[in-house]
C-alpha cells in the first residue's frame, strides 16, 4: 500500500513540476487575403496596451498589435470605456502597405471589426480581426482582411497628454 501511495506521489509530483516549467510564450499572428494565408508564430508580433492620462486620469486606453519585421500591417483599438473588448470602425486604425514590383500602395480602413480578450495572468493578448480596407490613391480597389487571429506577449506603457 505504501508502494503504491509513493508511486501515485511521484506521479502527481512528475505532472505538476512537467506543467509549472517554463514555456516559450505564445506568439502567433496570422489572416487571409484573397485565400492567402499569411502566418507568423514567432517572437516578433507585439501587443501594447497604452494608457493615455490627462492631469493624472486615465481618458483611454490605446491597444497596438502587428509585427515586428514589418511596418506593412499593423492596427490600434482605441478604448475610452476602459473596458471594451469589442471595436467597431470608428475606434479602429489600420496601417497597411501592399508592395508590388517597386510600387507601394497604402490603404485605410473602410469598415472592420476586433473582439480582444486580456489573459492578465499570463500578461498575454489574444484577439480576432477582420477588416476591409480601401487603397488611398484607387478608392476602387478594395482589400479584405479575413480570419485574423493574434495571441502574444502584452506589454504596458503609459503616456501623458
Amino acid at each position: 500500500m505504501i508502494k503504491l501511495i509513493r508511486c501515485i506521489f511521484s506521479i502527481i509530483l512528475l505532472v505538476y513540476i512537467t506543467c509549472s516549467c517554463s514555456k516559450e510564450p505564445v506568439s502567433i499572428f496570422t489572416f487571409e487575403i484573397d485565400r492567402k494565408i499569411y502566418n507568423a508564430d514567432d517572437l516578433f508580433v507585439w501587443c501594447n496596451l497604452a494608457s493615455v492620462y490627462k492631469n493624472e486620469e486615465i481618458v483611454f486606453n490605446k491597444y497596438r498589435i502587428g509585427y515586428k519585421l514589418s511596418d506593412d500591417f499593423s492596427f490600434v483599438c482605441l478604448d475610452s470605456s476602459l473596458t471594451n473588448t469589442r471595436f467597431e470602425t470608428a475606434s479602429i486604425e489600420v496601417q497597411y502597405f501592399k508592395h508590388v514590383g517597386d510600387s507601394i500602395y497604402e490603404y485605410e480602413l473602410e469598415n472592420g471589426q476586433v473582439d480582444l480578450k486580456i489573459l492578465e495572468r499570463k500578461g498575454e493578448l489574444k484577439g480576432t480581426f477582420s477588416f476591409r480596407l480601401v487603397n488611398k490613391s484607387d478608392s476602387t480597389e478594395k482589400l479584405d482582411i479575413e480570419d485574423g487571429f493574434f495571441h502574444a506577449q502584452l506589454s504596458y506603457s503609459n503616456i501623458e497628454l
